[in-house]
């Protein structure tokens, strides 16, 4: 296996954070969970990710502005910018939808619902980069 990674999740459904969790522990990877979007970006003044993981609609803050005060921190910062998976059961906001064109292969957009065998398919390729 390669080195292991630190994955952030970030989902309003408890279910959706405990998958990713099962999943990618079971290969030796790190993940951490956030409720929504603040609690997300509160974490990466504590933590460093490799890749994170969000849904789009949550309450207090959402996906895409969380994602993009992030990626404002880690330039502030100059840390390396998190690969980032948008998890959404609607359709992709036009910001959303512009990042994934900027930057196809660490930005990425997957459709609810989704399977587990999806999301490990889906996540193998970006960590690998």
């Amino acid at each position: 296996m390669a080195d292991p990674y630190h994955i952030l999740c970030v989902d309003d459904d408890p279910l959706i954070r405990e998958l990713l969790r099962g999943t990618r522990e079971q290969e030796g990877h790190r993940v951490s969970g956030a409720g929504n979007g603040q609690v997300a970006r509160d974490m990466i003044d504590q933590d460093a990710f490799d890749l994170i993981l969000t849904d789009v609609k949550m309450p207090v803050m959402d996906g895409e502005t969380a994602f993009k005060e992030i990626l404002a921190i880690c330039e502030e910062e100059n840390w390396e910018k998190p690969g980032i998976i948008f998890c959404t059961g609607y359709e992709p906001s036009f910001g959303v939808r512009r990042m994934s064109e900027a930057d196809p292969k660490r930005c990425i957009i997957i459709h609810k619902p989704v399977s587990g065998f999806d999301l490990v398919t889906l996540l193998r390729p970006l960590l690998e980069e």
